[in-house]
């Protein structure tokens, strides 16, 4: 009640004051508030000093729906998918002010997620407005990976955290060695040919090829390492090594 009595004989029996916060179509935030105490009304002069008894601090708790975020068209996303999958988000409620509502991918690596921020005014929160989720290409054969895009809303009202919207980043990368064409052709006057070895993604481990001719009494097979080694986790898959094959004088005319 707004008010209570003590009556002398339950002087000293608590009486209870219901706090109810109040349902405002405004998405304000969680805002801070006090209930004050009046002047004790009464002919007992004792109780005229309680003037100023301290006032209780509360919250009131926001309830509105901060931000509404509609199914994905899809959950699989394809690595370097122009074309992937999309969802619309919105507020709630109106704001007090121009609201941004920022989204950004778990794992920047898998997904991206676009525009990155998206702004809302009391006259526009509820229009939906559209999210686009790009795969990554990586190139690392890493499997298909889950991600999440998560929506942060931030405004007048202060920041706060937003829905999740789930997606699995569809791997299409390959592993696999590339060879080169041969340039030039090896004879016994040691002339040489070359071709090049490269890696088609980029190995979680060191991958070491072997390079050897399988008649070494007709051409000898040698590099600038031997074996090759493509280090893992890097760049350096991409990076072609050179192998050179040289013609053997055996001395025999066996064509």
């Amino acid at each position: 009640p707004a008010a209570f009595t003590f009556p002398t004989a339950a002087w000293d029996v608590p009486q209870t004051v219901k706090i109810q916060g109040v349902d405002d179509p405004v998405s304000d935030g969680d805002v801070s508030y006090t209930v004050a105490f009046g002047t004790p009304e009464t002919t007992d002069t004792r109780f005229w000093s309680c003037e100023g008894l301290a006032p209780v601090s509360l919250v009131n708790v926001e309830d509105d729906e901060d931000v509404g975020v509609s199914a994905p068209s899809a959950v699989e996303v394809a690595e370097g998918d122009p074309t992937g999958p999309y969802f619309t988000v919105w507020l709630g409620s109106p704001p007090l002010g121009p609201t941004t509502l920022y989204v950004e991918a778990s794992d920047a690596t898998q997904g991206l997620a676009t525009p990155s921020a998206l702004t809302f005014t009391a006259a526009t929160y509820e229009a939906p407005q559209t999210v686009h989720v790009q795969g990554v290409v990586d190139n690392a054969v890493d499997g298909d990976v889950p991600f999440v895009v998560h929506t942060l809303i931030a405004g007048a009202a202060g920041a706060k955290a937003g829905p999740q919207v789930a997606f699995i980043s569809i791997d299409e990368t390959y592993g696999g060695v590339v060879i080169g064409n041969v340039s030039g052709t090896p004879d016994e006057t040691a002339a040489a040919a070359t071709f090049t070895v490269a890696l088609l993604s980029a190995p979680a481990t060191d991958v070491v090829v072997t390079v050897a001719s399988n008649d070494t009494g007709e051409v000898v097979a040698s590099a600038g390492a031997v074996p090759l080694t493509f280090p893992g986790g890097g760049a350096g898959f991409a990076v072609p090594q050179t192998v050179t094959l040289t013609g053997v004088d055996d001395d025999v005319a066996d064509g």
